[in-house]
């Protein structure tokens, strides 16, 4: 059966080839989830009788695909005429099964961006048992999950305790029973009005299950293999949504829009959604300024640095990060709304620290900063409560938090927050070199003495 290699060569391959004539067809999409899902999604589209979709279009994800549930919706007899479609994104039983070397330090980060899933799930690849973590003390989940000295276990214990459900459903769906469904891709045949689409981010192509698809269904690889790849993707991706928006961009907007999602080609689609709900049916053009102002940054570890370095107020690795960004590519301006997002967040948690007496003092250990600190600085903020602290995962307010306390007085923050704007102005209307005005910022805003010339 073909392999199909490439975004533009899979998307081409779709449109062009007539599946009406598949029968038991298996498919297996393997790349970047977004690009690989947003091709999946096509091919069902395609695949499915038309006013069938509510009935016949059988979804699963990390979640929910459980072996049962997954084999009933395969077995099932189609509720309308035609074609059924079932398709899983981000199954366990293609991921290789190894407990190679783990960096803790991804866990954290994912804790501080709010990515509960995916925190989830990389629970999973430790020695952890969920069932058990919630109950042990910090010595035995620093031994059992071998955590670096720096790492809290307190955080550990107390995530899985809040997301137990998920937890367990991961579980289930990782180590459940998957053994029937390599007969089953091998006997695709004999179910000539179903379809399987399996979408998967990471591969283990040395399995039995892998080689199934291959010798039986067709491989779509959509791995980018290098930076380039991966700007094709991004790129392919834009052009697909905005047509599929009914969306006109400017060049300049086009840039600016792709600089600020980076390589997050989620980020991508969910900020697409969001100018077309701006635009509406109006017949215009997206500018520069209108994703300016709706877009925000996604982050990169380039960004997680950056954020780092200022509120530790590390001048050198401020600069050196941002030149880094620049280096790649990143437009100024998202640099600047990156850096802005950051203080005003640090700001919000500086002034309710303040208010509940805290100023300049240590907050002290995670548990007591989620047990104790975290309800007094919402009551702080009563019914004005800003989003930063309704939306945010606790152990990303507890790190900014951490930051907050001491970075500068109330009255420096606000001689900050104020400088702000006409660094903006600058980088949008001065003759000055955008790199100047971005490592003026940063010395200004990291060195004290500089507050108050």
């Amino acid at each position: 059966m073909p392999e199909i290699t490439g975004f533009k060569a899979a998307k081409t391959y779709i449109e062009k080839s007539d599946w009406g004539k598949e029968k038991g067809l298996v498919c297996l999409f393997a790349g970047e989830g977004e690009v690989a899902a947003s091709l999946a999604i096509q091919l069902a589209e395609r695949l499915l009788p038309e006013g069938s979709q509510d009935f016949n279009f059988h979804k699963f994800d990390s979640e929910t695909a459980i072996p049962s549930a997954v084999a009933e919706a395969l077995g099932s007899t189609s509720l309308f005429p035609g074609r059924k479609v079932v398709l899983v994104k981000d199954p366990p039983f293609l991921a290789a099964r190894t407990k190679s070397t783990l960096a803790w330090s991804d866990f954290f980060k994912l804790l501080e961006a709010g990515k509960t899933r995916r925190a989830a799930a990389f629970l999973q690849n430790t020695p952890l048992d969920p069932g058990s973590v919630a109950e042990m003390d910090d010595e035995q989940i620093k031994k059992a999950a071998r955590l670096p000295d720096n790492a809290d276990p307190a955080v550990i214990r107390q995530f899985v305790r809040a997301n137990m459900d998920l937890m367990n459903r991961l579980f289930q769906a990782r180590h459940g029973d998957w053994s029937w469904l390599e007969s089953w891709i091998k006997a695709c045949r004999n179910h000539p009005e179903t379809a399987l689409l399996v979408v998967a981010e990471k591969v283990d192509k040395r399995s039995s299950l892998f080689k199934a698809f291959k010798d039986h269904g067709i491989v779509f690889n959509l791995a980018a293999s290098n930076r380039q790849g991966q700007r094709e993707q991004l790129q392919a991706l834009f052009v697909a949504h905005a047509k599929e928006r009914g969306l006109k961009f400017s060049r300049e907007a086009a840039a600016l829009l792709l600089q600020k999602v980076g390589s997050d080609l989620g980020a991508l689609k969910r900020e697409m959604d969001k100018l077309a709900a701006m635009v509406g049916t109006m017949p215009q053009e997206v500018s520069a300024d209108l994703v300016d102002e709706l877009v925000v940054v996604h982050k990169t570890d380039e960004l997680y640095e950056l954020n780092e370095a200022i509120g530790n107020r590390d001048v050198v690795s401020a600069l050196r990060t941002a030149r880094h960004l620049m280096d790649q590519g990143f437009h100024p301006l998202a640099i600047f709304q990156a850096v802005t997002n950051y203080l005003l967040k640090l700001f919000v948690l500086h002034q309710a620290l303040a208010g509940i007496g805290l100023n300049g003092r240590s907050i002290g250990s995670y548990s007591r900063f989620q047990n104790d600190l975290l309800p007094a600085i919402k009551d702080y903020w009563q019914e004005g409560c800003p989003e930063i602290l309704r939306s945010a995962h606790p152990y990303g307010l507890y790190k900014m938090a951490s930051k907050a306390v001491s970075f500068c007085t109330s009255g420096e923050f606000i001689d900050i927050l104020q400088s702000l704007y006409h660094f903006d102005l600058a980088l949008r209307s001065s003759s000055t070199p955008p790199e100047l005005v971005l490592e003026t910022m940063f010395l200004q805003i990291l060195k004290g003495d500089a507050l108050h010339g």
